[in-house]
């Protein structure tokens, strides 16, 4: 066989070959290597000191803010069993938990996982805090990425914030 022709067959096995890979998606790995996410310029990975000031109560194990922390994306993989078939009935739940806060639900195939995306305002220590919440089934696992911001910095963070936490992408 000749060199050119063994050349050719050679870059042709090569690109065939590349071709039916899936290239890892782009962006930060969240959720122990099981997501990704682009986020908006100015978001840093927050420190335990800083989550567990942050949030002292349910402190997430993940978290990224702004240098201000008053925008911030939080991951947390849960213990909980959730089948992805249960999520409907999760959704009532919460729905009742938090019918007094006029929470909004809505169903949705984030990148092929059906997730449930939670928006509500909460009321916080420094005023009131915008929420975006998915909610999906992670190896069978509640598994929750989330955005919030002051409501004060809304039109600052939330349509970038919100965008970003729905081009998630997960590994495949």
């Amino acid at each position: 066989m000749s060199f050119i022709k063994s050349v050719g067959i050679s870059l042709l096995v090569m690109f065939s070959l590349s071709a039916c890979s899936e290239a890892e998606p782009q962006g930060t790995k969240v959720l122990d290597g099981e997501a990704y996410i682009t986020f908006p310029a100015g978001y840093t990975k927050m420190s335990d000191e800083m989550r567990k000031t942050k949030f002292p109560v349910q402190t997430p194990p993940e978290a990224y803010s702004t240098a201000d922390t008053t925008a911030a994306f939080v991951f947390n993989k849960t213990a909980t069993p959730m089948p992805e078939k249960d999520l409907p009935k999760f959704t009532e739940v919460m729905k009742k938990q938090y019918a007094a806060l006029s929470p909004t639900f809505t169903d949705m195939d984030i990148d092929g996982h059906k997730v449930v995306v939670l928006k509500m305002t909460t009321p916080a220590a420094d005023g009131n805090v915008k929420n975006v919440m998915m909610f999906t089934s992670l190896n069978g696992k509640l598994t929750i990425a989330s955005f919030n911001t002051t409501e004060k910095n809304e039109a600052k963070y939330l349509a970038d914030g919100e965008k970003a936490l729905m081009a998630l992408k997960w590994k495949k």
